[in-house]
């Protein structure tokens, strides 16, 4: 979480590994947890209400934050898909 931001994001990675004692063999894998913490939408940022007490410029500025945040999270998603795809294949 920042300052300028009520979302809070997060990603870890558990790197996990059983061993047998007998066998000597071990098995690796891993484990990633995500919060997204959350898409903002429009009409939540009141960036679309044109009878609010904020002004266009503000708005404007509301709604490229919305989209920003959208992007981040999508951008986000598709790390994290790949990350997934990959270790499947592998």
């Amino acid at each position: 979480m920042n300052e300028r931001s009520s979302r809070a994001h997060s990603l870890v990675t558990l790197n996990l590994t059983q061993s047998c004692p007998k066998t000597g063999k071990s098995v690796s894998s891993k484990l990633f947890l995500v919060d997204l913490g959350g898409s903002e939408q429009l009409k939540k940022s009141q960036a679309h209400y044109k009878n609010s007490n904020v002004d266009a410029a503000t708005r404007h500025q509301r709604t490229e934050e919305a989209v920003q945040i959208n992007l981040g999270l999508l951008a986000l998603k598709q790390c994290v898909d790949f990350l997934s795809k990959a270790s499947r294949s592998s």
